[in-house]
């Protein structure tokens, strides 16, 4: 960041009006926590496709069974 700062002063200026705005640190606590709930979400869906896969894993080896 430091590089550009030195390039380009106006990019100086821009990060610390939006560090001094009054807002910043909750603007980066909504993003931290909307970004935790997507985790979240993302998990149970992981956890949902897994047990969609172990199913039909498990009516793959039932199939099978019934054939042999």
């Amino acid at each position: 960041m430091r590089k550009y700062e030195k390039k380009m002063p106006n990019v100086k200026r821009n990060i610390q009006k939006i560090q001094g705005h009054k807002n910043y640190n909750e603007d980066i606590e909504s993003v931290l926590k909307k970004l935790d709930k997507e985790i979240d979400d993302y998990r149970l869906y992981e956890r949902h496709l897994r047990s969609v896969y172990e199913l039909m894993e498990l009516g793959i080896k039932i199939t099978a069974l019934s054939y042999n």
